[in-house]
């Protein structure tokens, strides 16, 4: 067993060694388009780091741009690397609020309305988690060209459908509140595909 886990963490470090940049800091610029099950987004991702060759430390601000509601999220992040993977840690800030015709989403006649964990006041304070690979492989002009797969943990605005039986208004309060929970529970999770483009300054 000791010796399939040496063998393991060599082939590891074998594939972070392949990574390795000069020492130095880098500037990488990302877009792509990071989806969940109420909304998909265009992103926008600048960031700097400073790479030690296998490790890197930085700081980037990630832009959300909402393709289904219109809403827009500034996501200022942390971030550290080993080799082609990453860890970002920020918060998300709702810089625009939904915009859609919520008639047009129910084609029943169950009340839609927009579900917001992010209201105005709370701005700021909710986080914004990443998990992340990103290797940058095909040399192209002064940088090079890769992208980027990541899982994305952040608030943003879902829906809610009250449920609408006369019959049984406890039933439509349980399934109203249940319904809305774990929908939008599970819409905080998010896949981010995108290319990127860095740069040793």
């Amino acid at each position: 067993m000791k010796k399939v886990a040496a063998i393991g963490l060599f082939l590891l470090l074998s594939v972070f060694s392949l990574h390795a940049e000069e020492p130095g800091p880098r500037l990488d610029l990302d877009t792509g388009m990071s989806f969940s099950i109420y909304s998909s987004f265009f992103t926008i991702d600048p960031s700097v780091s400073f790479d030690t060759g296998l490790f890197a430390a930085g700081a980037g601000l990630k832009s959300f741009f909402g393709l289904r509601f219109s809403d827009v999220y500034l996501c200022p992040y942390a971030r550290a690397e080993l080799g082609w993977f990453y860890l970002a840690v920020g918060m998300s800030l709702m810089a625009k609020g939904p915009v859609a015709d919520l008639q047009a989403e129910d084609s029943e006649s169950n009340q839609v309305d927009f579900f917001t964990p992010t209201p105005g006041e709370a701005n700021g304070n909710m986080p914004y988690i990443a998990l992340g690979f990103s290797p940058a492989f095909l040399g192209l002009g002064p940088g090079k060209l890769g992208f980027d797969s990541a899982i994305e943990v952040f608030p943003s605005n879902g829906l809610t459908e009250v449920v609408d039986n006369q019959d049984n208004p406890i039933g439509n309060f349980i399934g109203t509140a249940i319904g809305t929970v774990i929908a939008n529970g599970i819409n905080t999770v998010k896949l981010a595909i995108s290319l990127t483009y860095s740069i040793q300054l």
